[in-house]
């Protein structure tokens, strides 16, 4: 398993504030199978070169502790990205996308309103070559009375990530039933941990793909907590339901952005 979205490094957000927190963070991880984690620490403001070689230095001394631990276990540097003005700026890097692959990267939003310009500022990040990945998607208030608007969103290419403790309850019944709404209608592409603690907020995943499987099927918990994942480390194309009557939509809305950023196709 993999998990796109966990807070593992320390005293750099409100996740483990020591290596002792983020060490018992992982084996608990571990034990539940995950063999891959992507440590996704916040970012409220710019992501500046500063801030970079910051969470770089803290990935290395992670790997250095993993080793002389003996814990054999894969860290990917990224981040969870508060939408703000200079988003484009995320590609040059490392921790703005995952791995510094420069494609994708966990976008969070405001969880009781939206941005203005929402959707002109995905499109032009996605003419880019940037794919946004909506983190814990059910936890916005908005998109709760709106699934329009977040159906739309995802017909445009845009990907989104539910967090396990939405499925098995743990924040209570409204967002789980709002996940797994999101998860009928194939609005789901990851589930992730957004693990931050090992008490009230740990790394598990085994009970949310029962859940997953219950729901959906072994092929979907595949695709959600294996495949999707791995691809998006890798930087590869993944499959988001566009259905037709957006296609064109989309298809003018990169097209007019690639043509005001001077970019062809």
């Amino acid at each position: 398993m993999i998990d796109i979205h966990c807070h593992l490094l320390p005293n750099v957000d409100d996740g483990p504030k020591t290596w002792g927190e983020t060490l018992a963070l992982i084996a608990v991880g571990m034990e539940e199978g995950i063999e891959t984690f992507v440590a996704t620490p916040h970012i409220t403001d710019n992501l500046n070169a500063e801030r970079d070689r910051l969470l770089r230095a803290r990935l290395y001394e992670l790997e250095e502790r993993l080793d002389a631990e003996g814990l054999h276990v894969e860290v990917v540097l990224g981040s969870e990205i508060f939408y703000q003005f200079g988003l484009e700026k995320i590609r040059d890097l490392e921790a703005g996308t995952f791995g510094g692959n420069g494609r994708y990267f966990l976008l969070e939003l405001n969880l009781a309103s939206f941005p203005p310009h929402l959707e002109q500022t995905l499109s032009r990040l996605q003419a880019m070559g940037l794919s946004p990945i909506l983190a814990h998607a059910e936890r916005y208030a908005k998109f709760s009375g709106n699934m329009k608007r977040l159906r739309e969103l995802v017909y445009g290419g845009v990907l989104v990530q539910v967090n396990s403790g939405s499925l098995t309850g743990r924040f209570g019944r409204p967002i789980q039933k709002m996940s797994h709404k999101l998860l009928a209608e194939n609005l789901v592409h990851f589930v992730a941990t957004d693990a931050h603690n090992i008490t009230t907020r740990p790394p598990l995943l085994r009970e949310a793909m029962d859940v997953v499987a219950q729901l959906k099927g072994t092929e979907e918990v595949r695709r959600l907590f294996d495949t999707n994942p791995a691809r998006a480390i890798r930087g590869e194309w993944i499959e988001s339901d566009v259905h037709p009557f957006m296609e064109e939509r989309v298809s003018s809305a990169r097209r007019f952005w690639r043509k005001l950023i001077g970019q062809n196709g």
